[in-house]
């Protein structure tokens, strides 16, 4: 009977790990069951229990996780049968078995022959299961093979190894593209020795690859249904923004699209953003990449997405600049990303004007890959997470890598190594001086996944997918539009009801930016110690402040002249909220109202109803290019505002037709005047009508 057959449909919660005698492999010696020293000084044994532990994202990433697996310890991979959620086609199990699992049908022998995997009945295998929140998890794995693992030299022959992996396929197409043969071909591609010299048999794989490429291309009914639909979106809204690139066919290769609220978002909130690519729709292999930010709750908002054929740095590099093309060239002060080079090479040259910094829990996700024994190692995991937000000095942080590197004995991790080179881009306290607005310590890119996964259905298409995509857009909003609603109801209930601060920022804060600045309040009013103050100056003062909890330490200074205040922890640069170390001395120094330059807009309730020119628009001299498209992007933007508010009643649109009317009359009759005083300016003088030199000019 074959294994996939003894698969119920019923799952349980327990893992089911092989025994060491199931699958009838003899207990000492002999051919059958028998694992090659090779395993376990290639630590096949560690990989074995991180494997179990594993979570992926889909299907695809299981059979990947499986087969890098099975490459390492010699035995090819063959996909089993599919579980689905009672009345739908969504894939609730997937089974993945060794290439020898199952019997021989003699009926076969009848039949034209084809060249097959010998079985052998091997009860090797493992499965997957997916939760409603798309997360698969390994539920039974089985270990033991009742047959020899081929030799590490002839590997590349396995059948599993030869279906070619997408970014191999891309290694592929480039040199297809180039003119190269495929027998030249195969020594390029990632992963594969140059070495090899047996490449007769794996010729027609390469074939079979280049075909697969050319099929894994936007369909054309597809690709036209997504254009279409694009086209009918911007024709509704006019600042509805899209673009595509083509491949060297003409075919659709990658796609770009935001509409006019996320250009308003970003106007507002595009300060910090975040941008990942971890996302894949499945039909195509296409990476989806959102731009992500935070909004005045601290909600994501969607700044724009695209659809990514492949990921190279000339790919990332259109996508970037059409990104800020539709954002009038304005550039973020922080711009988050996963450690990928092709994203990091393409970040740095069009991103210039911006902070460049990693995200922690791409950090995170990839470390799992990489760490190997360690990832189950609670005090390496320790020394890794304070080097990333838990050190308080430079020096500091030197000491806790230098520590976890000797003591876990990994000097020689080459992603170690490389995180360590980038750690100014990633270890907070190199990044102190940067605003993030709360970008790094919650993980936006998994959130926004898990909402994807949530709406999107594997089988989609492209266009289907689009409408996924805005249909979960559509829900932020909604989202916000109830928060919002909720904020103008009133104030919260206030921890200390006769503080005048809290009274101030209640009024001014949303709901959620209120709670955690009020955490902040009570723990410098009822929590910290003020261990030491100087005067610096007449009117400067430094303050040494320690929490009681945590023992943060916090030196301040204060500017009682120009009510300037500054902390060494550097909350306000980063997150914009004033932190317990510089409330604490307000309330040392009977301060009762927060400065307004310390309330920053993008926190505020009407953070989308304070209409304001920037002031740098404002100073930059007349006629200017630069002057002329800020003004141009504000004045769209507010237009734009004000028509979305109105469009749902018609005695809204009255009021904003009846504004946009006397506009147009004030302003023809203040161009008629200047049209009037520039003639006058340039009409006849005659100073003395007898002097014959006189002209008329």
């Amino acid at each position: 009977m074959s294994t996939t057959e003894n698969i119920q449909e019923s799952w349980g919660d327990t893992i089911y790990i092989g025994s060491e005698d199931e699958g009838g492999a003899p207990e000492n010696g002999g051919a059958k069951g028998v694992e090659p020293n090779w395993l376990f000084e290639d630590g096949i044994l560690d990989y074995e229990s991180r494997l179990v532990k594993q979570v992926v994202s889909n299907e695809f990433e299981a059979y990947r996780l499986y087969c890098d697996y099975a490459h390492a310890k010699g035995f090819s991979v063959r996909k089993g049968k599919n579980c689905y959620f009672e009345g739908t086609n969504k894939l609730r199990a997937k089974v993945f078995l060794c290439s020898k699992e199952g019997v021989k049908d003699d009926k076969s022998k009848d039949r034209v022959y084809r060249k097959r995997d010998e079985r052998t009945g091997c009860p090797a295998m493992i499965s997957f299961s997916c939760d409603r929140d798309n997360n698969w998890k390994v539920k039974k794995f089985v270990k033991h093979h009742n047959h020899e693992m081929v030799e590490p030299n002839q590997r590349h022959l396995l059948r599993s190894v030869r279906a070619v992996c997408s970014a191999t396929g891309g290694s592929i197409e480039s040199h297809l593209n180039a003119g190269l043969v495929p027998e030249s071909t195969w020594p390029h591609v990632p992963g594969v020795s140059a070495s090899v010299q047996n490449v007769v048999n794996v010729e027609p794989d390469l074939n079979n690859s280049k075909d697969l490429l050319r099929r894994s291309k936007i369909e054309g009914g597809d690709s036209q249904a997504v254009v279409n639909h694009l086209k009918g979106k911007a024709n509704e809204e006019g600042l509805f923004y899209w673009d595509v690139q083509l491949d060297v066919d003409g075919r659709i290769a990658n796609i770009f699209w935001r509409d006019g609220r996320s250009r308003l978002d970003y106007e507002l909130f595009g300060d910090a953003i975040t941008f990942d690519t971890t996302y894949r729709i499945n039909r195509y292999s296409l990476a989806c990449a959102p731009f992500v930010g935070v909004n005045h709750h601290g909600h994501n908002v969607i700044f724009g997405c695209g659809f990514l054929s492949d990921e190279k740095s000339t790919t990332f590099k259109w996508l970037f600049k059409t990104f800020l093309e539709s954002m009038g060239g304005k550039q973020p002060k922080t711009i988050f990303s996963d450690q990928d080079q092709e994203i990091m090479a393409a970040i740095s040259q069009v991103f210039s004007n911006s902070r460049h910094l990693l995200c922690h829990w791409h950090i995170t996700r990839n470390a799992s890959f990489h760490l190997g024994s360690l990832n189950s190692n609670r005090g390496f995991w320790a020394l890794l997470q304070k080097c990333m937000h838990g050190c308080q000095s430079e020096e500091e942080f030197e000491e806790t890598w230098v520590k976890m590197m000797n003591d876990f004995s990994a000097t020689e991790n080459n992603w170690l190594k490389d995180l360590y080179k980038h750690r100014r881009m990633w270890g907070t306290v190199f990044t102190s001086d940067v605003f993030y607005a709360g970008l790094r310590p919650t993980s936006r890119s998994e959130s926004t996944n898990r909402a994807l996964n949530k709406n999107a259905d594997n089988t989609a298409s492209l266009h289907q997918f689009v409408i996924f995509f805005e249909n979960m857009v559509k829900n932020w909003r909604m989202s916000e539009g109830e928060e919002d609603f909720r904020c103008i109801q009133g104030v919260p209930t206030l921890a200390i009801r006769t503080s005048q601060i809290l009274k101030q920022v209640a009024k001014c804060y949303t709901n959620r930016m209120y709670k955690l600045f009020e955490n902040e309040f009570t723990q410098g009013v009822g929590a910290a110690d003020l261990k030491t103050e100087t005067r610096c100056s007449e009117a400067v003062h430094q303050f040494e402040v320690v929490l009681h909890e945590s023992g943060k330490v916090g030196i301040v200074h204060f500017d009682t002249t120009k009510m300037d205040i500054k902390c060494s922890c550097k909350q306000f640069e980063t997150l914009g909220i004033l932190c317990s170390h510089a409330l604490r001395i307000f309330s040392l120094k009977n301060i009762h109202k927060i400065p307004e330059k310390y309330i920053l807009r993008r926190w505020r309730k009407d953070a989308r109803r304070r209409i304001e020119l920037p002031d740098h628009a404002k100073s930059t001299k007349q006629g200017s290019h630069e002057s002329e498209m800020i003004y141009s992007n504000w004045i769209m933007r507010l237009a734009y505002d004000l028509v979305m508010q109105s469009k749902a009643r018609v005695d809204a649109r009255v009021i904003v037709e009846q504004a946009f009317q006397d506009a147009a009359v004030k302003l023809h009759e203040f161009l008629s005047n200047q049209t009037v005083e520039v003639q006058s300016s340039n009409s006849c003088i005659i100073s003395n009508p007898e002097d014959e030199n006189n002209e008329i000019l």
